[in-house]
């Protein structure tokens, strides 16, 4: 290092731009191949930030959706990348995000983003949501989530279906 160089900052990756820009961009062609949870990151920090995700990335992100890299993952990192989104203070965007480039399917072919999550703020009241409008049982078990959390959404989910027959029950008189 040269004392004349030292605090001199080089931007090789233009990062500056994309940040005071407000967008996500990625560093090579093949960032969401070589780590496809790096398509999650997009989603959750351009939701986060209200950020737009950049032309070429978001194209190089539906195509890798789109070519199943998201099958390299393991069903544990996939479950990770869910539940950080939904521990995010304001999760519906990254969720509808997630649903608008057909993420989703991972999780479950007739999962579907409720409106209303952010109205729940703590995680097991928002899986506890995302199950109960998913028309597959198993959504929780095949999260394969911390005992504590599935015993919990699953007592919620129990109390949430039976409100709801009894509500059916009760407008149908």
């Amino acid at each position: 290092l040269l004392p004349s160089e030292f605090f001199k900052n080089y931007d090789l990756f233009e990062a500056k731009a994309a940040i005071k820009k407000g967008y996500i961009k990625i560093l090579h062609d093949k960032s969401f191949i070589d780590d496809p949870t790096r398509i999650f990151r997009a989603v959750r920090f351009a939701a986060r930030f209200n950020w737009n995700i950049e032309k070429s990335t978001l194209s190089l992100l539906k195509k890798a959706v789109k070519e199943n890299y998201l099958l390299l993952l393991s069903r544990a990192r996939l479950n990770h990348e869910l539940i950080k989104i939904l521990k995010e203070k304001k999760p519906l965007t990254a969720l509808k995000m997630l649903e608008k480039f057909d993420i989703l399917k991972y999780y479950s072919p007739s999962l579907k983003v409720p409106k209303n999550i952010e109205k729940v703020k703590d995680l097991t009241a928002r899986l506890t949501l995302l199950a109960f409008c998913c028309k597959e049982e198993n959504l929780l078990k095949n999260l394969t989530l911390p005992r504590s959390i599935f015993t919990q959404a699953q007592e919620n989910l129990k109390i949430l279906k039976n409100q709801k027959a009894v509500s059916f029950d009760l407008s149908k008189e």
